[in-house]
């Protein structure tokens, strides 16, 4: 039988092996972001597929800022709620995560680069913003401003 620690060694290098998997073998839409990414072109230095933990692979982290980018393809719209267990397990371990959809970096990898800048300078946690949102936001902040709403939040 394995003590813990051996079965915490295996899950590790179970992760790490699964970790280059990925790193070997990039969706179309981390290969278009980590080309805008990579070299520090928002003036952070990232990696890519980076084991945290015991149990997760980010997508891109960013360790100076300790910021996590995950890309949501049509793999995460079924898990929802584990990505947001997931998220949540990582805020608490320091961790701030931004997800974008891999429709926005593939169609709009302008706007994806903004919301992934906006997290950086962020102290908090960027919610996940569709490319619908943003496209509703972006519309509102041409129009005059709102009269009053009080109860508005973001």
């Amino acid at each position: 039988m394995r003590s813990h620690n051996q079965q915490r060694q295996a899950r590790s290098n179970l992760l790490v092996g699964r970790a280059r998997e990925m790193l070997h073998a990039p969706t179309a839409s981390e290969a278009a972001l980590w080309q805008a990414l990579r070299g520090g072109a928002l003036g952070v230095a990232f990696k890519r597929q980076v084991p945290l933990g015991d149990r997760y692979i980010a997508d891109f982290f960013a360790p100076s800022k300790r910021l996590i980018v995950e890309v949501d393809g049509s793999v995460h719209r079924g898990s929802r709620a584990a990505d947001r267990r997931r998220d949540e397990k990582l805020r608490r371990l320091g961790y701030r995560v931004v997800r974008v959809e891999a429709s926005l970096v593939l169609h709009n990898l302008q706007t994806a680069l903004a919301i992934v800048a906006a997290a950086l300078v962020s102290r908090v946690s960027r919610p996940r913003i569709s490319r619908r949102a943003f496209a509703l936001s972006a519309a509102r902040s041409r129009s005059p401003p709102p009269k009053k709403s009080p109860s508005r939040t973001e």
